[in-house]
């Protein structure tokens, strides 16, 4: 015998045949038999045979106590959440837990959850005015609406609302005033680098512990000492623990300069907003471009005079490398936040020791003045200024005139791959600004470890006419999807459209040359 479902309406005295009513008292609510029982004036036994004919089946309490709770229980969530269309705040209100746990429980028992778009009980309502203007908090707004804390933080990034970040938040939370020396750059820079002031002694001035204020040095990108930088004076030399007879890492002694005299500059251009997402207010790191590593590395290898197998060398490179314009060059330095810096690193998987480099000006990312399509631009190093010689005109009025004036920089080869294959956007790497073929030992290796991988466009440009160069287009042939602009920039011309570069050139006698 079995008991025909949904059978129960008001003339109908026996709520147990009903499937849905027994599923909510013997299962959701987990209801005793007896009770049951007792609220509808039958027999136990009754309640437990219409259980069994209605297939519902529950372990004992006290196992699924220990194995399960009620909101990880799929058929629970399925009925509350499918059957009964509530919201997650509230069925967490029924089983005692928070809404962002039944959605991580939903999730995990894969029923599909509602995108934010379909359920905003938080559109209609003024967030500017509650969460800027009155200074309240997610969870005062959650609690006021009876949302979750989670809908109120998804509502404010969907409207654009910069969320406060912890340090901020507990000055919400705590009703405390924040001191306005907290968010001077030029104070905190003055204070702790320049006095050399702890942390602890700008915190006891400004009335703030000292995280606060390490989290308002981050914020405006200035280096926070650790603690062994902090103890620089009080334990010195050959009484500090750690003495090793006076040597210090070379790149140690660069950064702690750099943090100190370099990064703040960079940051304060930046106006202390990272320079991909927007962010403000938050902790800053200022990048360098081409590599610090790799900027050491190429001013160690100018200065051949400096053994490095002589002890207290560190201390005679010191000098060269904090003045030499590539490191303390503003344009090789950009502000980031955390996340993007993080994210920008993981770009490049460099390695210290790679052999093949390539000495250049500067790149450009995308440039849009060499060929029709978006370029990885490299600015090449070396010219001989043919142009200017043979038509007896002084350098200064050569095009590329302004890149000798930029410091040479030595770079990986992997990087400026890397870097090309992360840009969905740039369709070719073109060789410009002075004479490519004067590096033609590096163009050579860059173009073989470059083909192993990628078979896109490779461009060069170059002021010498084919004849004068014919060993080296013979060379680049055997590779292929290679063009090269010959020609040397004659003033006082017209300047006429290439096909295939599909540009303007700057003279009549400049073309380009699909050559293979």
């Amino acid at each position: 015998m079995s008991y025909p479902e949904n059978r129960y309406s008001r003339n109908n005295p026996h709520p147990w045949l009903d499937y849905d009513w027994m599923y909510d008292k013997y299962i959701v609510q987990r209801m005793k038999t007896e009770d049951i029982a007792e609220l509808y004036g039958c027999k136990p036994s009754t309640i437990e045979k219409a259980a069994s004919i209605h297939g519902l089946h529950r372990e004992p309490l006290e196992r699924v106590k220990r194995n399960q709770k009620s909101y990880e229980n799929p058929d629970v969530l399925r009925k509350l959440y499918i059957d009964e269309q509530k919201t997650m705040t509230e069925i967490g209100k029924i089983l005692g837990c928070s809404g962002d746990t039944i959605r991580r429980n939903l999730v995990k028992n894969n029923i599909p959850v509602k995108p934010f778009a379909q359920a905003r009980p938080l559109a209609d309502v003024d967030l500017v005015e509650l969460y800027i203007n009155q200074r309240m908090s997610s969870t005062e707004i959650a609690k006021l609406y009876d949302v979750s804390h989670r809908t109120v933080l998804l509502e404010l990034k969907r409207q654009n609302i910069q969320t406060r970040n912890l340090s901020e938040s507990q000055f919400t939370s705590k009703n405390i005033k924040k001191n306005p020396l907290l968010d001077n750059p030029e104070w905190l820079y003055e204070e702790y680098v320049v006095k050399r002031r702890s942390a602890t002694e700008i915190a006891q001035e400004v009335q703030h512990s000292m995280r606060v204020v390490q989290n308002a040095l981050k914020s405006f990108g200035i280096h926070v000492r650790g603690d062994s930088e902090a103890k620089i004076g009080l334990m010195t030399g050959s009484n500090h623990p750690n003495w090793q007879d006076g040597k210090t890492s070379l790149e140690a002694l660069c950064r702690e300069y750099f943090h100190i005299n370099i990064g703040p500059l960079a940051a304060k251009r930046d106006e202390y907003t990272c320079q991909k997402c927007g962010k403000t207010h938050c902790v800053l790191h200022v990048h360098h471009k081409i590599p610090f590593v790799f900027i050491i590395n190429s001013i160690i290898r100018e200065h051949p005079e400096i053994n490095r197998k002589e002890n207290g060398w560190q201390e005679k490179i010191y000098p060269y490398i904090v003045n030499d314009e590539r490191f303390t060059s503003l344009d090789n330095l950009v502000t980031y936040c955390d996340k993007c810096h993080r994210i920008e690193h993981k770009k490049y998987n460099l390695r210290k020791k790679d052999k093949n480099t390539m000495k250049l000006k500067t790149y450009v990312d995308e440039s849009f003045e060499y060929y029709k399509e978006p370029v990885l631009l490299v600015a090449t190093t070396t010219c001989d200024f043919k142009c200017c010689i043979e038509n007896n005109i002084p350098t200064t009025v050569c095009q590329n005139e302004p890149w000798s004036k930029k410091p040479i920089y030595e770079i990986p080869n992997t990087m400026l791959i890397q870097m090309y294959n992360n840009n969905p956007i740039t369709k070719a790497i073109c060789f410009a600004g002075f004479e490519p073929f004067k590096q033609w030992e590096d163009i050579k290796t860059f173009v073989s470890e470059f083909r192993k991988t990628n078979d896109d466009l490779i461009i060069c440009y170059t002021g010498y006419y084919k004849e004068e160069v014919q060993d080296k287009i013979n060379w680049l042939k055997q590779y292929p999807n290679i063009i090269v602009k010959f020609g040397r920039f004659i003033p006082n011309q017209w300047p006429h459209y290439d096909e295939i570069l599909g540009i303007k050139l700057s003279s009549d006698n400049q073309r380009a040359e699909r050559i293979s």
